[in-house]
């Protein structure tokens, strides 16, 4: 079982760039397809951890999600809501 699971994560992620690329492709914006593309990376560490747990992976894993929630933040943070516009003088 667990050397499924590890066989499954390039999969998913490899799954992930493509489905993130193609948001990209279709809104043309990096603040959407970024997130998903680090979902699809998340679970693909998460299965990962799964097949086998020592701690370098749990803190990977932490690491990562940290990672998506500081950059998904920041891009929200940067990002001009839907509807509002610059002021053109």
């Amino acid at each position: 079982m667990s050397t499924l699971l590890t066989d499954l994560t390039p999969l998913i992620a490899g799954i992930g760039v493509v489905i993130a690329s193609a948001v990209l492709v279709r809104t043309h914006r990096l603040s959407v397809a970024l997130p998903v593309l680090l979902d699809f990376l998340l679970a693909a560490g998460l299965l990962r951890l799964t097949a086998a747990a020592p701690w370098r992976a749990i803190i990977t894993v932490a690491v990562i999600v940290l990672l998506r929630k500081v950059v998904t933040w920041s891009l929200g943070r940067t990002a001009p809501t839907p509807g509002s516009q610059l002021a053109v003088r």
